[in-house]
């Protein structure tokens, strides 16, 4: 998620903008997810599908935000952006907001850690730790 990263985000929004940050890097850190979805049990198959549409749902909406209201460059061309978008500025923490909650959301139904382990006669991950809540 470069565009949380690379941008000058409004004055408003900056705390929003590392709190989001945060909580996408913690959603990185998720330890063993299993590249084969034929390894996972069922029950968490479809949270881990939707667990990825959000990602790469919230992926566009933070491009968009970014180029709407954030400065990528200190320049003068960026500082009328910014000033452009200044009347706007409750939207973009909102925008921040909104992806910071689905993330949270998300992560809620997936386990911290997965374990490779034996199941009736083949191998699969199961999770090692209590969902994220």
């Amino acid at each position: 998620m470069i565009s949380i990263c690379d941008t000058v985000w409004p004055r408003r929004s900056t705390d929003t903008a590392q709190g989001l940050k945060q909580t996408i890097e913690n959603a990185q850190s998720l330890n063993n997810i299993p590249n084969d979805e034929n390894h996972i049990r069922r029950e968490y198959r479809a949270s881990l599908r939707q667990f990825v549409r959000i990602m790469e749902g919230i992926r566009g909406r933070l491009s968009e935000a970014s180029n709407k209201y954030g400065a990528k460059e200190r320049g003068f061309g960026s500082h009328i952006k910014y000033l452009s978008n200044y009347l706007d500025r409750d939207r973009c923490t909102e925008i921040l907001e909104s992806c910071h909650n689905e993330i949270g959301n998300a992560l809620g139904f997936l386990p911290d850690r997965w374990n490779l382990e034996e199941e009736e006669g083949k191998l699969i991950f199961l999770p090692t730790s209590d969902i994220h809540h």
